[in-house]
């Protein structure tokens, strides 16, 4: 979809056209015209105020009929759809603007505007998953984090009275002893992220910079507890 927010009309025909085109437009399309052939394409085809309206209209380079809200700068092909965006810049009305193009809409009509207009926007802002934890999957009875729910639910299984389970004696989460094998990679990276953890503390302590989340961060940026 062409973006007509960049376009400016040719002050002959009214035809959207890009700044930096709009000499080689002229040459091609009006190297020659009578004043009657001017006053009719400009009838034609120029961009417009509506009478008593926050919006103006004109017609493309298909001379297909669009609204353009001058406010924010929406382009619509649907006056009805116009009529309905501009009640949107009336206070009280709930509307909030795309922090990316300033486009006023719903808040609910946000997450559907973005994937459509700004899907490699939306992506840049985005932070990195790998490095972010989910509190709700922070085991609240031992130091267990899980990378999905279906694991969260599974392991609060082993705290139930007859599971089974046992403390792991070097990192304190709950396992099964059959598994212990497996386990023990997870606890060596657990030790060394609590070595890790306890040399950044000092040193914030004795450089009285920094921040905890900072070194939460650092910390967490070694791998994910399994």
């Amino acid at each position: 979809m062409m973006n007509y927010l960049f376009y400016s009309p040719c002050d002959t025909c009214g035809v959207f056209v890009l700044p930096e085109r709009m000499g080689t437009h002229k040459g091609h399309r009006h190297p020659v015209l009578t004043k009657g052939v001017r006053r009719k394409l400009m009838e034609v085809n120029r961009i417009k105020k509506e009478p008593n309206r926050d919006f103006l209209s004109g017609k493309d380079s298909k001379n297909q009929r669009f609204y353009k809200c001058h406010r924010c700068g929406l382009r619509t092909n649907r006056l009805i759809d116009m009529e309905g965006h501009v009640e949107l810049h009336k206070e009280g009305s709930g509307a909030v603007p795309c922090t990316i193009c300033n486009q006023i809409m719903l808040p609910e009509q946000m997450q559907a505007h973005l994937e459509a207009n700004h899907t490699v926007s939306v992506r840049q802002q985005r932070p990195d998953r790998r490095r972010v934890k989910n509190p709700s999957l922070q085991c609240t009875q031992c130091p267990h984090q899980s990378k999905m729910k279906r694991q969260a639910d599974q392991h609060s299984l082993l705290h139930l009275e007859g599971s089974g389970a046992v403390p792991c004696q070097k990192c304190g989460v709950y396992i099964r002893d059959i598994p212990y094998n497996s386990h023990r990679l997870h606890c060596i990276k657990y030790q060394n992220q609590q070595r890790m953890k306890a040399k950044l503390i000092a040193n914030h302590e004795e450089n009285s910079s920094g921040s905890l989340n900072s070194i939460n961060t650092a910390v967490e940026s070694t791998g994910d507890l399994e």
